[in-house]
């Protein structure tokens, strides 16, 4: 998780002009400068976001910053967005007014991830069923999900961070989530109870077409 401290000033600036900006669909621009297009991102993650993220991208000269603050969605869209952040060189940065849950945390994590302070990243293992977790086989989800996160964090930390969601799921259920937030300056990691519960699923079926990312 790098943190690319000229980005976090271009973000931090992007993210004071968001009370003068009326926040509508998926991807809006916020800011822009020589270098540096910031879109934030909002809203639940639904299949079509990573081939429209690839749009903003091959559409541009500049580097696309994205400001994430979203509660999750479709699980695939999720690892379709991480790998189409990962090939563009995105940089990606939660929100600090909401954060980046499930499926848009992992969106997070395939960018050149940055943080400012009061971001917060949530990661949880898939699943169908709240009342029952997972709820459906999710074995295809779960390769999916840890070829990401072997990706973007090696084998231990991403076994690690793996032991970690399941733990979340066994004690507190589908809100059971291991947070990232940047808290004076430093990255800390936690495992909780979301008070502010996360209501969409992880696991929505793959699309029968559309983009996909994988290996």
């Amino acid at each position: 998780m790098k943190l690319n401290r000229t980005i976090i000033v271009v973000i931090g600036l992007a993210l004071l002009a968001l009370s003068r900006v009326t926040i509508a669909g998926d991807f809006v621009r916020i800011h822009e400068d020589e270098s540096t297009a910031t879109y934030h991102y909002t809203g639940v993650v639904t299949f079509g976001d990573a081939a429209n993220l690839r749009d903003i991208c091959e559409t541009t000269d500049k580097k696309v910053a994205v400001v994430i603050d979203s509660p999750g969605g479709a699980a695939y869209e999720g690892v379709a967005l991480y790998w189409m952040a990962k090939r563009f060189d995105v940089i990606t940065c939660p929100g600090a007014d909401f954060g980046a849950y499930s499926a848009a945390a992992l969106f997070w994590l395939g960018g050149d991830s940055a943080m400012i302070e009061g971001s917060i990243a949530g990661f949880h293992l898939a699943y169908c069923d709240a009342w029952n977790p997972p709820g459906c086989d999710t074995a295809d989800i779960d390769g999916e999900f840890f070829k990401c996160l072997i990706d973007a964090l090696g084998r231990h930390e991403a076994v690690a961070l793996w032991a970690q969601m399941q733990t979340a799921l066994d004690t507190h259920g589908v809100n059971g989530f291991v947070l990232y937030a940047m808290v004076d300056g430093k990255i800390v990691t936690t495992t909780l109870k979301l008070e502010r519960p996360v209501n969409e699923p992880l696991v929505q079926p793959a699309p029968t077409v559309g983009p996909t990312m994988k290996d």
